[in-house]
């Protein structure tokens, strides 16, 4: 996704050491960090810590930046090298882990991601691009289409939680595509339209 005006006035902002802007982009990178460190295998709970510690070292590091490239780089790939060592530590290495990076990389705020990586980065940032444009669709089509595209369950599973038809849960799917539409930017709908159609299903 591309870097809009609204995170570089954030980063501006938390660069100077505003707590403000710092607590922005922690709430603007959370999930998809975690989405990120979760597609390595681990657990949802590790996942979260892991990211937490990040976005705590970002806060002590906010003059090493000098755009929103390089710490959105810091970002994942010390998730990625704290992800790494977990799976060290608990005896489950992954097969390309001669892709770790070294602590001078890291704080050189290189990334050099497989193309595999880039992709599950681009994948994090539509799910959290995804569940924002959600949270913008009135309640009821909300509650589904979160059902079905953040939680993912399918049509038989929310009709049955939900107590309501089918057809229901279909025609709510249809309204928030189509207000999705004219929530999104033309760019963010088209990748977001690639994950509703289930593009990404392998990620």
């Amino acid at each position: 996704m591309d870097t809009s005006q609204e995170e570089i006035k954030q980063f501006e902002g938390f660069r100077f050491g505003d707590e403000a802007n710092y607590e922005l982009l922690f709430h603007r990178y959370y999930q998809p960090l975690c989405l990120f460190a979760l597609q390595f295998k681990i657990k949802k709970v590790e996942a979260e810590e892991i990211v937490q510690d990040v976005l705590l070292q970002l806060w002590n590091k906010k003059n090493d930046f000098q755009d929103v490239e390089k710490m959105r780089a810091f970002l994942y790939v010390s998730t990625r090298n704290a992800t790494f060592n977990l799976l060290d530590k608990n005896k489950r290495l992954l097969k390309n882990r001669e892709l770790f990076l070294t602590d001078a990389e890291a704080e050189a705020h290189t990334i050099p991601l497989t193309a595999e990586q880039h992709q599950m980065i681009v994948y994090a940032e539509m799910v959290k691009s995804l569940h924002d444009g959600i949270m913008q669709l009135p309640e009821q089509c909300a509650k589904i289409m979160l059902m079905l595209y953040i939680d993912g369950l399918t049509v038989a599973e929310i009709t049955e939680e939900l107590q309501i038809a089918g057809s229901t849960v279909y025609a709510q799917k249809r309204k928030g595509i189509s207000l999705l539409k004219t929530y999104l930017n033309p760019e963010d709908y088209v990748l977001i339209s690639l994950l509703i159609t289930g593009f990404f299903k392998n990620y």
